[in-house]
């Protein structure tokens, strides 16, 4: 849990370019060790930082 309390895993500074359709950002690929760029709709950017958002009963 402390890494995401940190940073959170789509950190918003790895965002380059966002209009009312499409975000563009970066990311640190784990599994190559590459920086990687990504457009996704607005709707799945926001989908994946929802999965990131833990339920406040999961550490207890």
């Amino acid at each position: 849990m402390g890494q995401y309390i940190k940073r959170s895993a789509l950190a918003i500074k790895g965002i380059q370019s966002y209009d009312v359709e499409y975000v563009v950002f970066s990311y640190h690929d784990k599994t190559s060790g590459e920086e990687k760029t990504e457009k996704v709709t607005v709707e799945e950017y926001i989908a994946r930082v929802i999965r990131h958002i833990t339920d406040e009963n999961s550490y207890d």
